[in-house]
Parts: C-alpha cells; sequence; structure tokens
C-alpha cells in the first residue's frame, strides 16, 4: 500500500509505503534455499517506510499446498 501525506499548512509531504516483512522459513542453512530460491515465512510485522529507500523490487511466491511458505523468485530479474 502507498500512502501519500502532506501536513496541512505546510509544504511537507510524504509518500511512504507500508511493508509487510518476510523471514527465512527455517535456521539450519541446509534448508534455507529450495530450487535455488530462498525459502521464506510471512511475519507479522508491518512497517511504513518512505518510497525513497526502497532499493529494488522482489517477486514472492507462495509454495502451494504449503502453509506459510514462500519463494523469492529470483530467475525473473
Amino acid at each position: 500500500m502507498i500512502v501519500h501525506i502532506q501536513i496541512p499548512n505546510s509544504a511537507t509531504t510524504f509518500n511512504l509505503a507500508v511493508i509487510r516483512w518476510y523471514n527465512f522459513k527455517y535456521r539450519d542453512e541446509r534448508w534455507l534455499f529450495k530450487y535455488n530460491c530462498p525459502l521464506l515465512t510471512l511475519l507479522d510485522d508491518y512497517q511504513c517506510i518512505p518510497i525513497e529507500v526502497i532499493s529494488s523490487l522482489i517477486h514472492v511466491v507462495p509454495r502451494f499446498g504449503k502453509e506459510n511458505e514462500h519463494f523469492v523468485n529470483s530467475f525473473l530479474f
């Protein structure tokens, strides 16, 4: 989600993105990657960050048939 905040009676504006974070599914290095892609789990952590600090985009794909498991599609970019 992208949010535009403008302070009344001021020229100050903020363009923010609401980010939901991922982390590695397993701590064991043998299970960090599957099919050469990072295996992730979706966290309940959200954060608002300025759009200007986003350095790159990633493509996250759910691992179908599994509960809260996702891949970063490293073959897209």
